[in-house]
């Protein structure tokens, strides 16, 4: 058997070029106003046609609004998870992009926050460790873990007045 030549189409390639060429042809001798009175006939005859419409129709509209309703959720989730996998692999340059991305999506979650003082302690930048654990505490007060983590931050950042005040938040 011979193998095609590389200037001879294919059998999948020919029947792709004919069935393009026929809707071609198809386009300039029809107009458009004869497909919508074809269409308007189908609708017309045919009961499956317009139930399949409306099937269609109402699964394209619970598809959007489950969509438009769940989307922004999975995108908090999701950006605070791959952000964890990276600060797993140790991956800091990465962890650094998506920890901003996490928070740029959810600027209330205190996750977020806490997550990006920990890319922050990692590269050893304590002042951006401190600035992020600040926040990440001010969103959760009742949050001991998160409270401490904010005063040591500032204590390595020798800002003994921020761990007092910090401290202070505890004792309320």
């Amino acid at each position: 058997m011979k193998s095609p030549s590389p200037e001879e189409p294919s059998s999948a390639g020919k029947s792709i070029l004919q069935r393009f060429s026929r809707i071609l042809d198809w386009c300039q001798t029809h107009s458009l106003r004869d497909v919508r009175w074809a269409f308007l006939d189908a609708w017309e005859k045919s009961r499956r046609l317009r139930i399949t419409c409306f099937v269609m129709l109402a699964a394209l509209l619970i598809t959007g609004g489950i969509v438009w309703g769940v989307y922004p959720h999975w995108a908090k989730q999701n950006s605070v998870r791959i952000t964890r996998q990276w600060l797993d692999a140790n991956k800091l340059q990465h962890a650094t992009i998506t920890a901003q991305q996490a928070i740029d999506q959810a600027p209330d979650s205190a996750a977020s926050w806490q997550l990006a003082a920990e890319v922050a302690r990692r590269r050893n930048d304590k002042q951006k460790a401190l600035y992020f654990s600040g926040m990440a505490a001010q969103l959760a007060p009742d949050d001991t873990n998160l409270v401490l983590r904010w005063a040591s931050d500032a204590l390595l950042s020798d800002r003994p007045e921020i761990a007092q005040s910090a401290l202070d938040l505890l004792s309320q």
